[in-house]
């Protein structure tokens, strides 16, 4: 018997000016920050439909000095993390001296907990701090079996 269990913390996302807002020379604009703390401070508060708080950052544009960075920080924003829990199971049955067959099962993403892709961080989108899709799919489970001599 074998298994895996991956309990991890989200990865860091940078929120990002929506669509049409002035650069200033280019590359990635970023929102000016309202002092919120963009991530939810419970669990039951982070929804796929809205996984941080969007008012935390107000997007910049077009009114005001046209050309200034916006004020907010990289990295603010923590995005999903991982638990999951892989497992095998192997059996060896022997046949001969020197020859066997091995069965094995294993088991992929085991209680079929959902790992989620980070969700959207560009300000005025269909998809902003909405969870749109996952990084694996659903529980797999596959069997093999194998001769050796």
């Amino acid at each position: 018997m074998g298994g895996i269990f991956t309990l991890q913390d989200g990865f860091p996302l940078t929120a990002y000016c929506g669509p049409g807002t002035i650069q200033n020379g280019g590359g990635s604009c970023y929102p000016d920050a309202t002092g919120i703390n963009p991530n939810f401070s419970s669990r039951s508060e982070k929804k796929r439909e809205r996984f941080w708080n969007t008012a935390a950052f107000v997007d910049r544009g077009p009114v005001g000095p046209q050309y200034r960075f916006g004020n907010a920080a990289r990295n603010t924003i923590i995005g999903p993390g991982i638990i999951s829990l892989d497992a095998s199971i192997h059996k060896r049955f022997e046949v001969t001296e020197g020859k066997y067959f091995e069965f094995r099962t294993e088991f992929f993403n085991m209680p079929n907990h959902p790992i989620f892709n980070p969700p959207g961080t560009t300000l005025r989108q269909t998809d902003t701090a909405v969870i749109t899709s996952t990084k694996i799919d659903s529980r797999q489970i596959q069997f093999g079996l194998k001769f050796v001599f």
